[in-house]
């Protein structure tokens, strides 16, 4: 903007109201049109000396940083008019008051002089971040009451998608995805235009729906409709509408599909890698159904689990369930551990795959020695090994033994350790942990459905 004529650039009207921020403009610098429009709007990304955009958010002015140094009545006065909206309190610096966050009313903070000693606004400084949201939802944010009329963000938590995707879109919704349009508001010197299109502003909503891109891939998906019937700036009222039209299966998928969105932009922009159009809705589906597949409802004749009562760890143990299982040719073994502590609750999981030709006794050894080092990863010092293969337990019955199967003496890293025989009815969790691994079935997310309902049994 150096060969443009006159004054570009007005930071001190941050916290103004957007047509007074307009004349301030015009009248400084008669050479340019100031256009006010509201925050997230999509506007035309040419330059132009003579235009100045005025980017307001939806409410009225909430900062007065100008009255530091007036009067306190009169700045309340001033706060008052200026906003019709809020209460403005005249209280002496020091003065204890509520914690709570309310729209309409403004704390003038004074001196013994009656003199305004601190910017009087209408959030806390300590809830800064919170102006960039709807100031109605603030309490909900922090754990208080709203007054809101938009839906509680407990949709979220239950969408059919894996943890990571249900945190992001949680962010989607909050606002608190990096896209350039949002660091620019906070000062952070980068351009604001898209990294894909580079043609308009990166708001949240044209990174995910808008972007040339972005329509390309709900093209390509089963949910070609959900780039068409929404023209709004809401990414929360979009996924709502999408909610109210689509079973939960599609609805997990979108919310896949948005990940994959923003993990290719993330690809483009710091790894110089682009995932062709293909390709991404390619890794996304696959994604998809691997999730899909690790949650899927597998029903297992019920076992007859009368003969032995399976008991949860004493205080601090926590106790690990093995086994190994066996593809129907020999050659494929599976291994499948479980942790629980000491109110029989699962703690963690894992599966692994090993394609070499063992003897069960073998398979049970390697099984047991994995499920120590499952043990020793989060720091788990008190341990107890429970497996059905009678002869590895009481090989690793002295687990100070420099012999045996577990050659490197693992279980010497451990404050405690003991290892268990244990009936095949308490060993059911991880016996069919072995037996998904081995068909196949790849967990990457939540306990499958069919192992939860087992250690929920167990606790019966």
């Amino acid at each position: 903007m150096a060969d443009c004529p006159g004054k570009d650039a007005w930071p001190e009207l941050v916290g103004a109201l957007g047509e007074a921020a307009e004349r301030v403009i015009e009248r400084e610098n008669p050479n340019v049109n100031a256009i006010v429009v509201r925050d997230g709007t999509i506007v035309t990304p040419d330059f132009r000396c003579d235009r100045v955009w005025v980017w307001v958010n939806d409410r009225g002015k909430d900062v007065w940083p100008e009255l530091v140094g007036a009067n306190g009545d009169a700045a309340a006065t001033v706060i008052e008019r200026q906003n019709p909206n809020v209460n403005a309190i005249v209280v002496r610096d020091g003065t204890s008051v509520t914690e709570d966050i309310r729209c309409d009313r403004v704390w003038v903070w004074v001196n013994r002089r009656g003199v305004v000693v601190r910017p009087p606004r209408i959030v806390k400084s300590a809830y800064r971040l919170i102006r960039d949201l709807k100031c109605i939802d603030a309490e909900s944010l922090l754990g208080g009451t709203s007054s809101s009329n938009s839906q509680d963000q407990g949709w979220v938590w239950s969408l059919a998608a894996p943890p990571k995707v249900r945190l992001f879109v949680w962010s989607c919704c909050s606002g608190a995805i990096p896209v350039r349009e949002r660091l620019k508001q906070r000062k952070i010197p980068v351009e604001n235009l898209c990294p894909r299109c580079k043609l308009h502003s990166e708001s949240i909503l044209h990174c995910l729906l808008y972007c040339t891109f972005a329509r390309q891939v709900w093209a390509l998906s089963n949910l070609p409709y959900v780039s068409y019937w929404y023209d709004g700036n809401e990414v929360e009222s979009w996924l709502l509408q999408i909610k109210s039209r689509t079973d939960a299966k599609d609805f997990g998928w979108a919310a896949i599909l948005m990940w994959w969105i923003w993990f290719g932009r993330s690809k483009l922009l710091w790894e110089n890698e682009d995932l062709q159009l293909v390709g991404l809705i390619t890794l996304a589906r696959d994604f998809f159904n691997r999730f899909r597949t690790a949650s899927v409802h597998i029903r297992i004749p019920p076992a007859n689990r009368t003969s032995a009562k399976c008991q949860p760890p004493p205080c601090p143990f926590v106790k690990i369930n093995l086994d190994a299982a066996f593809s129907g040719d020999g050659e494929l073994v599976g291994f499948g551990m479980i942790a629980k502590n000491g109110e029989g609750v699962c703690i963690g999981w894992n599966t692994l795959t090993f394609n070499l030709p063992l003897s069960p006794e073998a398979a049970e050894a390697i099984a047991a020695l994995r499920a120590i080092e499952f043990g020793l990863a989060p720091g788990w010092s008190h341990l107890i090994l429970e497996g059905d293969c009678l002869t590895v337990m009481k090989g690793i019955s002295n687990p100070f033994a420099s012999n045996g199967v577990l050659g490197h003496n693992l279980a010497s890293q451990l404050e405690s350790f003991r290892a268990l025989h244990e009936v095949c009815e308490c060993n059911m969790a991880a016996h069919h942990l072995a037996k998904l691994a081995v068909s196949g079935f790849s967990f990457s997310f939540d306990l499958p459905s069919v192992i939860h309902n087992i250690v929920i049994s167990d606790l019966s």
